[in-house]
């Protein structure tokens, strides 16, 4: 392997230059690091300029779209719902990195915490994964909206079955996310929410070591240090460990640490057991975890095939440890993908009716909402088209690192066009937060050779680091105010572009269950309302009828708990609920005949005796009895 072409040293020779060197961007020749003299015929001229205008292109559309009232961009849209401190105050300072004046002045400092994160022993590294925990901990979700929340919620805190409500999930990621909470909840050591939220500050720190890790095994320093770390960390990823209960967070760190040994297995044949190990955790985690193998099967085979003395223990451990992984769960995952994926995920019904699947794949407002995904998950991602057409053909390393490289992108692509959410983009980009992090891990890797072939532009490190913290830090916080992120989740129903039916239904289903967690019965009625009018299920029937009932609109109950009940004539809490309305509406006859078909399939329920008794009480005395409704047939 010594013959083996390292592009990352060279990289990192250039970058140190670069980064120790503040002059080389404030001396005589500090006029040509303008924006406008970046091509300049220098050394990576023409790639720093492509990564300058992709970044200036990013940061002026984050703020054009904060003044649209259009949910086309809502990726990049976010200052438009939060508070003003939030909007503005870190897209300034972003904003204000990409002026060469103002980097300048940063470079110092950037160049000093790059230094020391990669120089500077355990103790800098130590305390930047205690302020990643901190970071997490201080912003926890409180819309609840991203993917299964609600779901994975209920599923760990049901008792006698965790894991019961999502039959598709593989193992480790019931032990992890159902039975541990679960047991902390029982024991009273925490409930679910604050356990999934000390899990995921574990796992920010876990991140934010692992962004090091790959700076390290880079051989960077300096301010393009930071700048890959900054890259690596903050995405919208770092929004699953915000409180967040499903596999797909570690999925993200799965994901990092290929790219950390990768690197080190491309460079020289270490890591090989490690990326086996990491190749079984995909496939253990979740199903989607197959994305990432072809990303840690590259650098294994070359680490395998280029070893001068085979480690012949070791490698039959990093090639045993995926094998065994898949023995034990792909015929499971098999099973889930004919079963729940096909007709789910890859082929659901509109896609069916739009008569071939690339009509469907290729529609304009899924375009749209790819670019989005890509873009808040990965927010330097926009540069690398630009990066590698400015790059051209020139030396960026051996064949074996290139296909490397393309591992790590066609994931996230292939992903994005073959799958359909069934809540849609919006809401369910959590299935594709680990292959936007494999994205990362290439723009990064890209960067980092920009940033190291132009070592007159140093100052853009400072750039591309706060390109990257600034939309990221306010995605998270715009989860943790759940007032404002739902407001943004309700703009994504209420504006243009229009959804597909079913979308819009379950958008709207959510924001009426939101708002009875926050007892606001009239947002839940007109919410549940909405939802009704495309996807009226029993669910979102039962609880408008309530949210009617306790209104005191019997009126408008009583046919909604009729609907619910032509649905599922099983439900007992519906015919309470029926018994109920038709008592405020003095209609004893109907009570008692719901109370009695209530007994009939729950026995022994004390609520319903008090209704019959009621309604035997009305038909008796012949006058209206004041309903008093409750919440036992609530949803």
């Amino acid at each position: 392997m010594a013959n083996r072409s390292r592009p990352e040293r060279g990289a990192s020779a250039a970058a140190q230059g670069a980064s120790a060197s503040p002059s080389a961007v404030s001396g005589p020749g500090a006029r040509r690091t303008h924006p406008a003299h970046l091509a300049d015929g220098r050394p990576g001229g023409h790639a720093a300029l492509a990564l300058w205008c992709a970044l200036a292109l990013l940061a002026a559309t984050r703020a054009a779209l904060a003044f649209v009232p259009s949910m086309w961009g809502w990726g990049l849209n976010h200052p438009r719902f939060l508070s003003p401190g939030w909007a503005w105050l870190p897209w300034l300072v972003a904003a204000a990195a990409l002026v060469p004046a103002f980097a300048t002045r940063a470079l110092p400092l950037a160049t000093r915490i790059g230094d020391r994160l990669t120089n500077g022993g355990r103790l800098p590294v130590i305390a930047v994964m205690l302020l990643a925990a901190c970071l997490v901990s201080a912003l926890p979700d409180r819309t609840h909206f991203t993917g299964d929340f609600l779901l994975r919620e209920s599923s760990a805190a049901q008792p006698g079955a965790p894991g019961a409500l999502i039959p598709q999930a593989l193992p480790l990621d019931v032990v992890i996310h159902d039975h541990l909470p679960y047991l902390l909840t029982r024991f009273g050591v925490a409930d679910v929410n604050t356990a999934a939220r000390v899990l995921g500050a574990v796992e920010t720190a876990v991140l934010a070591w692992l962004a090091v890790g790959l700076v390290r095994s880079l051989t960077l320093r300096g301010a393009p240090a930071l700048a890959i770390a900054s890259i690596v960390f903050f995405g919208g990823s770092l929004a699953l460990f915000t409180g967040y209960d499903k596999a797909f967070s570690e999925l993200v760190l799965v994901a990092v640490a290929t790219g950390v040994f990768g690197v080190r297995a491309l460079r020289d044949d270490s890591g090989v057991i490690a990326l086996g190990a990491l190749a079984a955790l995909a496939v253990l985690l979740h199903r989607s975890g197959l994305a990432l193998l072809p990303a840690v099967a590259v650098p294994m085979v070359v680490g395998l095939g280029a070893q001068a003395r085979p480690r012949r223990l070791a490698n039959v451990v990093g090639v045993a440890l995926p094998l065994l992984a898949l023995a034990m769960t792909l015929p499971r995952i098999v099973d889930t993908f004919v079963r729940f994926d096909l007709p789910t995920n890859l082929a659901p019904e509109d896609v069916r009716q739009a008569g071939a699947w690339w009509r469907a794949a290729f529609a304009p407002v899924r375009l749209a909402d790819i670019a989005n995904v890509i873009v808040m998950l990965a927010p330097v991602s926009l540069a690398l088209p630009a990066l590698v057409a400015a790059r051209g053909r020139g030396g960026n390393g051996v064949r074996a690192q290139r296909l490397w490289l393309l591992t790590l992108v066609l994931p996230i692509l292939v992903l994005l066009l073959a799958d359909h959410p069934p809540q849609g983009f919006f809401r369910d980009w959590d299935v594709f937060a680990a292959p936007a992090a494999l994205l990362s891990i290439a723009v990064a890797i890209a960067v980092g050779k920009v940033l190291a072939g132009a070592p007159h532009h140093g100052w853009l490190a400072v750039a591309v680091a706060l390109a990257a913290a600034a939309p990221s830090l306010q995605w998270v916080a715009l989860q943790a105010d759940s007032v404002r992120g739902l407001e943004r989740a309700r703009a994504f129903v209420a504006e243009h572009p229009v959804r597909a039916p079913a979308e819009r239904g379950r958008t709207w289903a959510f924001l009426a269950s939101r708002a009875w967690q926050q007892h606001d019965l009239d947002r839940v009625v007109e919410y549940a309302g909405r939802a009704a009018q495309t996807s009226p299920s029993t669910y979102v029937l039962t609880l408008w009828a309530t949210a009617e009932e306790l209104r005191g609109g019997f009126a408008a109950a009583r046919p909604l708990y009729r609907r619910a009940l032509a649905a599922d004539p099983t439900d007992w809490r519906n015919w309470l609920g029926l018994a109920s309305a038709s008592l405020g509406l003095g209609d004893h006859e109907e009570a008692r005949r719901a109370v009695q078909r209530s007994l009939q399939l729950h026995p022994h329920n004390p609520y319903a005796d008090e209704l019959l008794a009621r309604a035997s009480r009305l038909a008796r005395d012949g006058a209206r009895s004041p309903a008093r409704p409750g919440d036992q047939h609530a949803p």
